[in-house]
Order: C-alpha cells, then sequence, then structure tokens
C-alpha cells in the first residue's frame, strides 16, 4: 500500500468521524427541542384543568 493511498483512506475516515459528530450533535439539539416543547405543552395542558394528566381528558 502506497503513502497516497494510506493519506486518502485517513482523510476520508476523518470526514466520515467528521459527519458522524456533526449528525449526533445534530441529534442531540433537535432531542433537547423537542422535549422541552412536550414538557410546555404538558404543563400548559395541566395548567388548564389540573385534575387531569395531559393525556386523559374527561
Amino acid at each position: 500500500m502506497n503513502v497516497t493511498s494510506l493519506q486518502n483512506r485517513h482523510i476520508f475516515g476523518w470526514q466520515v468521524q467528521h459527519i458522524a459528530d456533526k449528525l449526533t450533535s445534530d441529534f442531540w439539539i433537535a432531542k433537547d427541542f423537542l422535549s422541552n416543547q412536550v414538557i410546555g405543552w404538558a404543563n400548559a395542558r395541566m395548567s388548564e384543568n389540573h385534575l387531569f394528566p395531559p393525556f386523559i381528558i374527561p
């Protein structure tokens, strides 16, 4: 295996790792955003009618 092939393999590996890190970061940002949205929605529902949990509508 020649040096150019090894360098290309290293560059490709770095690019794949960089993309994976970016996707992971985006996933956690989206997860936190959606979690906060659901918590906000649940709190709003509970304040409307505090006798019932948000998913039980009388």
